[in-house]
């Protein structure tokens, strides 16, 4: 069904693609675990469908609602890293900034109504205090380690404000004591610096050595290429002023940190909840933007056997060629209910059987998701199993053949479909010869009439099936209809009542870019198969008749021969004669 990726292993032109237009990653994840298990009770379904419909109407609090999502961070990631490998300014900061968005988004809630949808209950109050810790204590820009520390706002605390004043003294001394270092030495070029290995020193040109080496109260230590490092004790007594306040700051900015982190952990089910809250909330909102775009309906549910959908469209497809601005998709009908709850469907190659199935299992998962569906009107009894079978492949690795998975797909749809299941099924027995692919695709077709009793859409190439409808009145025939037109097949994509005129393989062959012999041979042999005729009778003939002409000729011209009187040109040009004649 191509749900989380496509045939070809890519997310683009998948049904999670498409209906993807969350606006947070944690809205994005609900998403995908919700479009893998979709839901079977009504009440919950109808719930987010009067959520998706209030957003859907009411266009601009949607917008409004997903800029301030698009702001919002991953909340549940942040909680989760701190729990894991403990406090994190970033992380802290994360979870301050969900919160002033969460109460932004608080009144969006209330316009929904949206008691029952939102079911995580939290305690506002104690956010807000935490909201308020949080908010006044962090920078707007903290670093991602806390080792360093200047993650703590200036004003929070009274204590770090006095060190990191100390440090800020101290630094200003640096440069006052750099000027005075200047006037003394006469070298304009002096520097005080710092680095890890000596701490803070005096740096000059190595040209000036010999002046600095002269002031005693200068102590050399370290010489490098181009320059010459001292330090004093009067730079000595600033450095560890620096020092003890920066170390102390540092420690007090930790223990500030681990002091809101345990406020944080206290809260971590308050922050879980609101997390899921703004999952959800994204979740519908990205439905109705997403119905809003593609012009889709919110599908009626209840709890009978009915599947009636009117002008119903594949929402992959649909995109893209809305996408390509292409042909917009042709829609179809599918009306299954309790009197007639199975459509066997027949129809040439290419005109649209398999794409038939899959919109309207798309169309189920969509409406149990909350979705709206892409269609004019839907009307879905909930379904509470999907079977699909569709498509060819093996399972090399448990040495199973394309058809014997085939037939254990199908095994497993016998044993577990009942009247609350939907069922698609594409071309049942076409992996074995064709009686006994056909034997096997009527049985099963008996058996989900009279046992399974579901839902069913049943595609196939075996026109002997059609027959099936006289004896069961639950089956409708429906074909997918072309037009030919100067030899050419139009395929119009339209689902109609009745039976297909063939399958016109011959024809989508050529389009694949058969060989013109392969194809005349192709179509001679099948119309000789649609007279009953032999297709091998007449070809060995003709060929047992030109080996008995050859043979007589052949008699003929070595009867005729003296091989004691014959010349070696002449045997020679009577091999050349043979040979023409085989």
């Amino acid at each position: 069904l191509e749900i989380n990726k496509s045939i070809d292993g890519e997310r683009k032109y998948s049904l999670l693609s498409v209906i993807d237009n969350t606006s947070c990653l944690m809205g994005s994840r609900l998403l995908s675990r919700r479009l893998n298990s979709p839901s079977t009770k009504r009440s919950e379904i109808i719930n987010w469908q009067n959520c998706v419909k209030n957003l859907f109407e009411n266009t601009e609090l949607n917008n409004e609602i997903r800029s301030i999502l698009k702001k919002f961070p991953d909340t549940e990631r942040s909680i989760s890293r701190i729990v894991r490998f403990g406090p994190s300014p970033k992380d802290l900061l994360s979870i301050c900034q969900s919160l002033r968005f969460y109460f932004q988004l608080s009144e969006g809630f209330k316009a929904l109504s949206t008691d029952k949808v939102f079911e995580k209950k939290i305690n506002l109050g104690e956010l807000n205090t935490l909201y308020a810790s949080l908010d006044s204590a962090l920078s707007e820009d903290v670093p991602l380690s806390s080792k360093d520390g200047g993650f703590i706002r200036t004003g929070y605390d009274k204590c770090l404000d006095s060190l990191k004043a100390i440090e800020k003294n101290s630094k200003t001394s640096l440069l006052k004591l750099q000027t005075k270092y200047t006037e003394i030495t006469k070298v304009k070029s002096l520097k005080i610096k710092y680095n890890n290995v000596l701490g803070y020193f005096i740096e000059v040109p190595i040209s000036n050595k010999e002046k600095l080496n002269q002031i005693d109260f200068f102590i050399h230590r370290q010489t490098t290429a181009n320059t010459i490092r001292f330090k004093s004790l009067e730079l000595d007594k600033i450095e560890s002023k620096i020092l003890e306040s920066s170390t102390e700051s540092i420690e007090l900015e930790n223990k500030i940190l681990r002091d809101l982190s345990d406020k944080t952990l206290f809260l971590h089910k308050d922050i879980l909840g609101f997390s899921e809250n703004i999952a959800q909330l994204d979740v519908l909102s990205s439905f109705a933007f997403t119905a809003k775009k593609y012009k889709w309906t919110c599908p009626k549910l209840d709890n009978s056997n009915k599947f009636i959908v009117k002008n119903g469209r594949h929402s992959v497809i649909e995109r893209s060629l809305f996408d390509k601005s292409l042909t917009p998709f042709v829609p179809n009908n599918c009306v299954l209910e309790n009197e007639k709850f199975v459509w066997l469907i027949t129809g040439p190659n290419m005109a649209g059987k398999s794409t038939f199935l899959r919109q309207n299992a798309h169309i189920i998962i969509l409406s149990q998701i909350g979705s709206f569906v892409p269609a004019e009107h839907a009307h879905i009894g909930i379904v509470t199993k999907l079977f699909s079978r569709i498509g060819a492949s093996d399972n090399i690795s448990k040495g199973q053949s394309t058809f014997m998975v085939e037939m254990l797909e199908t095994a497993n749809i016998l044993r577990d479909a009942d009247n609350k299941s939907f069922i698609i099924l594409d071309e049942i027995g076409r992996g074995t010869s064709t009686f006994d692919g056909l034997s096997i695709a009527w049985a099963t077709l008996q058996s989900l009439i009279s046992k399974n009793k579901s839902r069913t859409l049943f595609a196939t190439h075996y026109h002997e099936l059609t027959e099936i409808e006289k004896n069961y009145d639950q089956i409708e025939n429906v074909t997918c209809e072309i037009k030919e037109w100067n030899d050419e097949i139009i395929y119009s994509y339209k689902i109609s009542k009745g039976i297909s005129r063939g399958s016109l393989g011959i024809k989508v062959a050529e389009l694949a870019g058969f060989p013109e012999e392969v194809l005349k041979t192709a179509r001679k042999i099948l119309s000789d198969l649609e007279n009953k005729k032999n297709i091998y009778t007449e070809p060995t003939k003709e060929l047992e008749l030109k080996n008995t002409n050859s043979l007589t000729k052949i008699e003929k011209s070595l009867g005729s021969i003296d091989p004691n009187n014959i010349s070696p040109k002449e045997a020679l040009n009577l091999i050349y004669e043979l040979k023409n004649l085989i």
